[in-house]
């Protein structure tokens, strides 16, 4: 079940239900995903693994100073890989059958993308 609804009012954080993540992100089209490669990213993990989510689009960054960024249980966590291996870890969904090999390489590719092909 996907809540993907858009806010753009301050007090969204005390309507998101338990256990469903609350993700902060720039504005995006109201049928289409962000252009901007982390928030999609992100919310691309949120969909692959059904997690429930809701889109905040108010414009509030991270402790960081960043976008995206989530809530979850109370929990605030900034940057969408530490997002995505904070929920892992939270819903137990690490479950991969993938060899040590396959992660590697998946690991090196995603970071040549992340840091070298970006912008």
């Amino acid at each position: 079940m996907y809540i993907n609804v858009c806010y753009r009012r301050k007090d969204v954080s005390e309507n998101v239900p338990d256990n469903v993540v609350l993700l902060y992100q720039v504005g995006r089209g109201p049928c289409a995903p962000s252009s901007s490669p982390f928030p999609l990213k992100l919310e691309t993990f949120l969909r692959m693994y059904k997690i429930p989510y809701v889109n905040d689009h108010s414009g509030q960054f991270s402790s960081k100073g960043k976008t995206p960024w989530i809530k979850y249980n109370g929990v605030a966590v900034a940057d969408s890989e530490f997002c995505i291996e904070f929920l892992k870890r939270e819903r137990n969904i690490d479950k991969e059958k993938i060899s040590p090999f396959l992660k590697a390489t998946g690991r090196a590719l995603q970071k040549l993308t992340e840091e070298n092909l970006y912008w």
